[in-house]
């Protein structure tokens, strides 16, 4: 399973990627390193939210579904911040609602991607986000 994108490489793109469960944080992780990209994994979406004010990350991937909140939630938070509108969103998740652009427009999302997902598209939807390097 190998996969590359030379482009995204050659910007050291950091991601921050939000998920509870560990198993899936620790796939995303592989695939975005596989990738090129310096992937940022957190558990939890408060430490998440934190993280991206006070560091610079190019995206932010986060699961839908999370404890206490969603991902939905948070993309709006973030968007509502001076410090982090410019950041690009992609929501993952297994629910429909990631596929709906009514959705995606309501809580400002960038672009969403339906779980399961083969490591090309994920890396293929992140590179469509990523036009402008760290600030």
């Amino acid at each position: 399973m190998r996969f590359h994108n030379t482009n995204l490489a050659a910007k050291m793109t950091r991601i921050l990627v939000v998920d509870d469960d560990l198993a899936s944080l620790r796939l995303l992780e592989v695939v975005l390193t596989r990738a090129g990209l310096i992937p940022i994994c957190m558990r939890d979406a408060q430490a998440a939210m934190e993280y991206a004010v006070a560091e610079p990350v190019n995206a932010i991937v986060i699961n839908d579904v999370l404890p206490h909140t969603t991902g939905g939630e948070v993309s709006l938070m973030l968007k509502s911040k001076r410090e982090t509108c410019h950041i690009p969103v992609l929501l993952i998740g297994t629910l429909q609602r990631v596929d709906d652009a009514s959705y995606l427009s309501q809580v400002q999302a960038d672009a969403g991607l339906r779980l399961p997902c083969r490591p090309p598209e994920l890396v293929s939807t992140l590179s469509q986000l990523l036009v402008a390097p760290i600030a």
